[in-house]
């Protein structure tokens, strides 16, 4: 009985940190498109992000172009998929589970211009 006992508390020690690993899940999205700077507008001014610029050049073309890689929450990643995809924006993108983020993360999202311009 210990040993049954031992046993599912281990388990449910693993299902329990399973789920609140998942909970705070953010997506990091990289995407190079030559329509990187309206992308960027849209990160930063619509869905109130940050996001970092690298100057990338393609393996197999040696194009050079630009890579914007941002931290997305799960509804974020999904409006911006769906303006790229609404707007037929030509783009390569990755994306990828972040269980942590560490140091500064914007929980309190800056007023929006059009937010603020209504007052």
């Amino acid at each position: 009985m210990v040993i049954i006992g031992l046993i599912g508390t281990w388990i449910n020690g693993l299902v329990v940190d399973y789920f609140t690993a998942t909970l705070n899940n953010k997506k990091r999205v990289c995407i190079v498109s030559k329509d990187y700077d309206r992308l960027r507008h849209y990160i930063i001014d619509e869905l109130q992000r940050g996001c970092t610029m690298y100057e990338v050049i393609g393996g197999y073309s040696g194009e050079k172009s630009i890579e914007l890689e941002a931290l997305l929450s799960k509804d974020e990643f999904s409006k911006l998929m769906e303006y790229i995809n609404k707007n037929e924006i030509s783009a390569f993108t990755t994306a990828g589970n972040v269980s942590e983020v560490y140091g500064f993360w914007n929980k309190h999202k800056k007023k929006s211009k059009h937010h603020a311009e209504m007052r």
